[in-house]
């Protein structure tokens, strides 16, 4: 890919008439937002094949896995009441005041 230099590539850029050399410089503008972006299709496509490749079978769940011994296993559903009242609790603490 390196047969030319930067500098061989910036000359033969200048030479360019200039309707084409703004053309250059918009495709490589988009060019460069554009690298590194993921389609929806693409990132699904990949993770397709890391599925086939199996790389998610046999892997270990987490629920619960650091739950105090004290305490015993909550549902989703508690887990869920319990969330929901904590994230309203503040309108209470404000009607109080």
């Amino acid at each position: 890919m390196r047969d030319m230099s930067l500098d061989d590539i910036y000359r033969a850029a200048r030479r360019l008439p200039l309707d084409e050399q703004e053309e250059l410089i918009q495709r490589l503008q988009r060019a460069r937002k554009d690298k590194g972006r993921e389609t929806r299709d693409e990132i699904i496509a990949e993770l397709q094949r890391r599925r086939a490749a199996g790389l998610f079978d046999n892997i270990q769940s987490l629920r619960n896995a650091y739950a105090t011994q004290g305490q015993p296993n909550v549902t989703d559903e508690e887990l869920r009441r319990e969330i929901r009242e904590n994230s309203t609790r503040w309108k209470q603490d404000i009607d109080e005041l």
